[in-house]
């Protein structure tokens, strides 16, 4: 990434002693893995509540509730300098399809950079098939082992986007559109009728010329959505309004946040499309004032949203960035709807209003210190959002003493936006067994929802003795697919017990709440007897 080693010290011990002037409410809540390797990125399927996390390494792990399980080992991953195991990407029909993708580094074939597919097993959902592997795109990178670029992600039009490096000490790259390298990519990565390994999208800047990959072209290359790239290591699309932000690092000067905003609702297009960004000509802010290389005059690139020096300012300069989301979580109050970001060689996270309003720049109040660099930031389809660093996840939760696990519903992403289904206005339909369970210190509830749904049970006790006041039981949660009967267990605690033991009567109260994806709730609220024997 082009990380100076010395800087990052300095500015690392500069962000630590400015933070509190930035403290927020927030927090970073960790989770420790177990991780074989670096966790780099994290994410989730359309409309599935699980987290996935990509370790550098080539494992990518799945974590529904408290547990993890190992989802896929990607064989082949090239791991020196920045190579790895990058990012991978569930289209929005993955829930049907079980196609998925990710984006690697090829050891066997000399760093190349490799967009594979995968397939989820038959039968069970927390494990994909490993022989179900296939080439989509390749392009060679045997030059440096960084600029490899690395993000995969589905925008609101359904295509794949995926970011690749100028390919490190080669001769710069991104102004020649006849290679794939310093790009932003754009295509339907499904296998196509005609034999071709992925499609072109028809509104692709140069769609209809001959495709370019593993090696450069003799025309400019159909896949390119963007150019003038040096390594745009994250993007990443706003799950609510559709714009396109891609962090691209510089090189000894400056570093670039482009902002492709919303531009067709019913195509999904951004303003990023045909964008020339710079990249070998002039980076920065193009200001001839400010700017050692500006672009030449009548070129016709277009500057950055916003960027930011490697000197000056200890509160604003950096090294790397390292690009992340648009928060769009109601639980962080001082952070949602702003653009969180990073950088390399800080410990503290930052913040851009994307709006027309400007960048507006200002700290997070977010600070990762005790496990080393900032690597990555990642979103699951609940609307958290992620940092990763070294060997830990982080969620970025509204309070240091919630748990790690995301609490909000799963919502859909770019809602209404090119020919979304509309939201489902109607609560879930919620049945519940007759029969439940109130006795030898649980209370066991068997419920049912007509759609996937996020459960909540809660309960209280009261006892028959007036000294013996009402007390909560530990609250409940599932996920649960369409027809699927689950069962919530509420625990009682040993003073619980024993208080129910010495009581003449114990009544259970217990609320039972689905969520489904839309935000709709359906209630239920039973009273049973509670038995000690």
């Amino acid at each position: 990434m082009g990380c100076r080693l010395a800087l990052a010290v300095v500015l690392a011990v500069v962000a630590f002693a400015s933070l509190a002037t930035g403290a927020l409410g927030e927090a970073l809540v960790p989770l420790d893995g177990p991780f074989a390797s670096a966790p780099i990125y994290a994410t989730g399927p359309p409309g599935d509540g699980r987290l996935f996390i990509v370790e550098r390494d080539g494992q990518i792990d799945v974590r529904d509730g408290a547990t993890m399980t190992t989802f896929l080992t990607v064989p082949d991953v090239a791991v020196d300098g920045e190579r790895g195991l990058l990012s991978m990407a569930f289209p929005p029909d993955y829930a049907t399809s079980g196609l998925f993708y990710v984006f690697k580094v090829s050891s066997a074939n000399n760093g190349q950079l490799q967009i594979i597919e995968y397939r989820v097993a038959a039968g069970d959902p927390d494990r994909a098939e490993p022989g179900s592997a296939r080439v989509v795109l390749r392009q060679d990178h045997d030059h440096a082992n960084n600029h490899n670029g690395g993000q995969l992600q589905f925008g609101p039009d359904g295509d794949l986007y995926a970011t690749l490096g100028d390919g490190g000490d080669t001769p710069e790259k991104g102004q020649n559109t006849n290679s794939l390298l310093g790009k932003v990519l754009r295509i339907d990565p499904r296998a196509q009728s005609d034999g071709s390994a992925y499609g072109i999208p028809s509104t692709n800047p140069f769609a209809g010329n001959t495709r370019c990959g593993p090696t450069d072209g003799t025309q400019p290359c159909p896949e390119i959505f963007a150019y003038g790239l040096r390594n745009p290591f994250r993007a990443s699309f706003d799950r609510l309004a559709g714009d396109f932000v891609v962090a691209d690092v510089g090189e000894n000067t400056w570093e670039e946040v482009s902002l492709g905003g919303l531009t067709d609702r019913a195509t999904g297009e951004n303003g990023l499309r045909g964008a020339n960004l710079g990249w070998g000509e002039c980076e920065g802010n193009f200001d001839a004032a400010s700017v050692t290389d500006p672009c030449p005059p009548g070129v016709g690139q277009v500057p950055p949203f916003f960027s930011y020096p490697h000197e000056g300012d200890p509160a604003r300069t950096g090294c790397a960035v390292i690009g992340g989301f648009v928060v769009r979580d109601p639980t962080l109050s001082t952070l949602n709807g702003r653009y969180l970001y990073g950088d390399l060689c800080r410990a503290d996270l930052r913040t851009l209003d994307l709006g027309a309003g400007g960048p507006d720049p200002k700290p997070a109040g977010l600070v990762v210190l005790d496990h080393g660099s900032l690597l990555s930031f990642g979103e699951d389809a609940r609307g958290c959002v992620y940092a990763l660093a070294d060997q830990r996840a982080y969620r970025v939760a509204a309070s240091a003493s919630d748990q790690f696990a995301c609490p909000n519903p799963v919502t859909p992403a770019f809602p209404g936006i090119a020919g979304s289904p509309p939201a489902r206005t109607a609560p879930p339909t919620l049945r519940v067994a007759r029969a439940v369970g109130a006795r030898r210190g649980a209370v066991r509830v068997a419920v049912t929802c007509d759609e996937a749904c996020d459960l909540t049970a809660r309960g209280t006790l009261s006892f028959s003795r007036a000294a013996a006041a009402s007390s909560r039981l530990r609250t409940a949660h599932a996920r649960a697919d369409a027809g699927q009967r689950t069962m919530l267990t509420l625990r009682l605690s040993r003073p619980q017990r024993a208080r129910a033991r010495r009581a003449k009567r114990t009544i259970v109260h217990v609320t039972v709440t689905a969520r489904d994806g839309a935000g709709n709730v359906a209630t239920t609220r039973l009273r049973r007897a509670y038995s000690a024997a």
